[in-house]
């Protein structure tokens, strides 16, 4: 947890330099399996800085809802700011809650 924290305003660059900047196209593949769909409720666990969560909500649109999930609140500050910063993800009901995933 404290890892994660730490590093929060670096882990999209981290991502990008690590995957080579292969991490977008696997997160867009994720949620394209997830099956998606406009007017749905969907659920990132792990969510970290919140790309699964916000190309979730481009899928559900404002009909739907998205709530990320992670145990560290830097992650969910930084996913909080890129919703704030976002165009269609924004119009979207989203919820960013600090838990951990193995006590669901």
């Amino acid at each position: 947890r404290v890892l994660f924290n730490e590093i929060a305003d670096k882990y999209d660059l981290l991502n990008d330099a690590l995957s080579l900047g292969q991490h977008r196209v696997w997160k867009r593949m994720a949620v394209r399996w997830s099956r998606a769909r406009p007017g749905a409720d969907a659920l990132d666990v792990c969510c970290g800085s919140g790309d699964i969560a916000l190309e979730l909500a481009r899928a559900v649109g404002p009909g739907g809802s998205v709530t990320g999930l992670d145990f560290a609140v830097e992650q969910l500050e930084v996913a909080s700011w890129k919703q704030a910063a976002s165009g269609a993800a924004a119009a979207t009901p989203m919820r960013w809650v600090e838990g951990d995933a193995l006590a669901l």
